[in-house]
């Protein structure tokens, strides 16, 4: 095989690029060029490479954007963490005791709300295990 059928058999048959062939044969890029160009298969070939191409890049670009929206709502994410951090900081550090509401919002686990009554009131298989300092019941309007 000479020359220039092996550049179009790697050009048009392996898909291979005009640099990567003119590396691997020892050949210049404008010999290359010429060759490939005089066949009758380049105007297709240089069609489908470019639809290739922008497909590729659309691609690149959905997941770019994705990144960037991941990026910013995970920034999000944290800035509202962060408040609710600083928040409840101020809540509990403020004073030596806090409100039962706050406290209820801290052990919501514990509390069982009574319609009725319209109140929060311990479970009672918690009711025990809790200390005397715990509200056991706490009104709601």
């Amino acid at each position: 095989m000479n020359t220039k059928e092996e550049i179009i058999n790697l050009y048009y048959e392996r898909k291979m690029t005009n640099k990567s062939i003119s590396t691997k044969l020892n050949v210049s890029l404008p010999y290359i060029t010429k060759i490939i160009k005089t066949d009758n298969r380049y105007q297709n070939e240089k069609l489908r490479r470019k639809n290739e191409s922008a497909i590729k890049q659309k691609r690149r670009n959905i997941e770019c954007i994705k990144r960037k929206r991941n990026v910013l709502r995970n920034e999000r994410i944290n800035g509202i963490m962060e408040l609710q951090h600083m928040q409840d900081v101020i809540e509990l550090s403020g004073r030596h005791t806090i409100n039962n509401r706050a406290f209820k919002k801290w052990n919501t686990r514990i509390y069982q709300y009574y319609d009725r009554t319209k109140e929060f009131r311990v479970k009672q298989e918690l009711k025990s295990k809790t200390s005397y300092a715990v509200p056991k019941r706490i009104k709601w309007k």
